[in-house]
């Protein structure tokens, strides 16, 4: 796999609504996936401590 700079949100509060927005954050992201400034999702989950995640390049 290449080496990049990539940085990791991961949601520490617990909460359903915290993942609705965490998904609905992806969406927009991926919806403006084209622009140079913006990052991109790469992945995104929850942790086996069931803490949401999103990894953005």
């Amino acid at each position: 796999m290449p080496r990049m700079p990539v940085a990791v949100k991961v949601l520490r509060s617990r909460g359903a609504h915290l993942g609705d927005e965490l998904v609905a954050e992806a969406n927009t992201m991926a919806e403006l996936a084209e622009h140079p400034n913006i990052a991109s999702i790469l992945s995104a989950g929850v942790t086996a401590d069931d803490w949401p995640y999103l990894v953005m390049g």
